[in-house]
């Protein structure tokens, strides 16, 4: 009789559920590396044992520790086991968080550019979308401004590394499927912004929390924005302000504030924000994404996810 342990059982939705990790990366997983070799059943679905329940946890762990997806893929369970052992064993490990946004860096800075990816991706798998945002990419974007200004990354690196990310925000923001009456949100940047990442980053934490979340692209004049938001209804426009000049980032702030419909709130966040002096009255200003967060939870319904009554 068979272990039970070694009993196909699990279909791949299941095994999605309980792991975490996508019916989307276990199959390619199984077609690129070979980590699993599921049964199939009478209709040719997939099925998956405990064991290999066990096991994709274990990998995902890994993963979460800096490891990456090609090195531990096919190795059996005993050998996840020892890894494991190791970290655990290691009381001076950095948070893996970190070691994952100095990995990246690492490998940016070499142009291991594929290597790279697979740091960015393995993190995606490991850890929920929240703790992405919040441990990896808002520091990892953080990391790579200081290091082109300190000149250790050049702008090849930079623009890679920022390419990456850029991507991955994209890939998470397309996941989200909001409730027709949530509250809209459009996020930019203003003129002569260049730097898109923060603004795309608010447009995630919106969709998070919520909101039907749109995402214009950096670098956007006044007008543009305003026929947006009008179009779309939005309930608030997020502007991400980085490097722009504070006296340039005022003035597009409160022409943007005088130029909405009175029902559209406008939030802006950003290191050149915090420098805004007396901001219209209709005008959010946040320090970071989870001020931003808490401001979006605040104004959409607990109980229906619809909008709450909007005002400014």
């Amino acid at each position: 009789m068979a272990n039970d342990d070694e009993t196909p059982r699990h279909r791949i939705g299941a095994v999605a559920r309980l792991t975490g990790i996508s019916t989307h990366a276990l199959r390619v997983w199984e077609r690129r590396y070979g980590t699993l070799k599921p049964r199939r059943s009478d209709g040719g679905d997939r099925l998956y044992t405990d064991g290999d329940v066990q096991r994709l946890r274990m990998i995902k762990r890994l993963l979460g520790l800096g490891h990456g997806i090609g090195d531990v893929a096919r190795l059996p369970a005993q050998e996840l086991e020892k890894l494991l052992a190791l970290h655990d064993e290691t009381p001076s490990e950095p948070q893996p968080a970190l070691d994952l946004v100095e990995r990246y860096l690492g490998q940016v800075e070499r142009m291991e550019l594929g290597a790279a990816e697979q740091t960015l991706a393995g993190a995606a798998l490991a850890l929920p979308r929240r703790d992405l945002i919040d441990q990896v990419l808002a520091p990892l974007l953080w990391k790579i401004g200081t290091r082109w200004e300190a000149g250790s990354l050049h702008v090849a690196h930079e623009h890679a590394a920022s390419a990456m990310v850029r991507s991955h925000l994209g890939a998470m923001l397309r996941l989200f499927a909001p409730d027709q009456g949530a509250p809209v949100s459009v996020a930019t940047t203003p003129t002569g912004e260049l730097h898109e990442l923060g603004a795309l980053m608010a447009a995630v934490t919106a969709a998070m929390s919520g909101w039907r979340s749109l995402y214009l692209g950096p670098n956007l004049p006044v007008p543009e924005v305003v026929r947006a938001a009008k179009t779309s209804s939005a309930d608030a426009v997020l502007l991400s302000c980085v490097s722009l000049d504070a006296p340039a980032a005022a003035s597009f702030v409160v022409e943007l504030d005088a130029s909405l419909p009175a029902h559209t709130a406008v939030v802006v966040g950003g290191h050149a924000a915090q420098s805004l002096s007396s901001p219209p009255r209709g005008v959010v200003r946040v320090a970071d994404l989870a001020e931003l967060e808490s401001w979006l939870a605040g104004r959409v319904s607990p109980t229906t996810g619809r909008r709450a009554a909007r005002s400014r």
